[in-house]
């Protein structure tokens, strides 16, 4: 009973292998005694049982492969995204950056800003009201600057007043939406119509801060370049260390 035993199991891992089909047929047919089989069961046992059939040692080759394969697409993406990341970001200050802070407000200008840089925005509400949307500021002239971006009655609010057929008044242009709608559609007009462009900050800032004729600096226009200057090196320095940590990232990953 002993040896029917041994012999049946051997004959099961047998199975596995293709190679030792002729090995499975003789023990088969064969009509050993209790001894012999005994001995050829634990002679033959551990090495059958090391031995993989061809299917599956294909089969795991397969697998291996296919892993292989699998990892090399997710390295040569992980390497394409890093080189585009640092790429772009030496190109510079983007006209449009994440914001901690003011998120609400920023959510505002993304529909009103168009090719506005953020830069230029951040710098003029800092200047102009420090981030309060209630900010108001009586002139010597006369007019009043209101809300956010301290439109001017008689400047911003007036052409917008005029381009729009509206009649919106002072108070009204605390609004925080209608404020940035109407700051931003006039530093769209100046551009369009008055010589200035984005790229020259400090007069786009004095032709809103003080009518689309003027050109001359004064101290204003110089403290707004101050903090635009200031704004500017500190998101250059944030870009150059967000470069150098990409750049490490990409060493370590090509040395794995």
């Amino acid at each position: 009973m002993l040896a029917k035993q041994i012999i049946e199991e051997n004959l099961n891992i047998l199975e596995e292998g293709k190679r030792l089909d002729n090995f499975k047929k003789n023990i088969k047919k064969a009509s050993l005694p209790l001894g012999i089989a005994t001995i050829i069961g634990s002679a033959t046992l551990p090495a059958i049982r090391l031995m993989k059939a061809p299917e599956q040692i294909k089969q795991h080759q397969e697998v291996r492969a296919e892993q292989a394969r699998q990892f090399q697409e997710v390295y040569n993406k992980r390497v394409e995204a890093l080189r585009n990341k640092i790429t772009e970001l030496k190109k510079g200050i983007p006209a449009r950056y994440e914001h901690e802070k003011h998120t609400e407000i920023w959510n505002i200008f993304r529909q009103y800003q168009g090719d506005i840089p953020d830069l230029f925005l951040e710098t003029l509400v800092e200047i102009e009201s420090q981030w309060h949307p209630n900010a108001t500021r009586k002139n010597v002239g006369g007019s009043y600057d209101s809300g956010l971006m301290q439109v001017n009655t008689e400047g911003a609010l007036a052409q917008y007043n005029k381009a729009h057929k509206t009649e919106y008044t002072k108070e009204q242009a605390k609004d925080l939406n209608l404020n940035i709608r109407i700051g931003t559609y006039y530093l769209h007009w100046l551009v369009n119509n008055y010589n200035v462009s984005y790229n020259n900050p400090e007069l786009l800032y004095i032709k809103y801060h003080r009518g689309p004729n003027a050109t001359e600096h004064n101290t204003a226009s110089r403290q707004f370049m101050a903090v635009y200057n200031r704004n500017k090196k500190e998101k250059e320095d944030e870009i150059k260390n967000k470069i150098e940590r990409l750049e490490k990232d990409m060493i370590r990953l090509i040395a794995k």
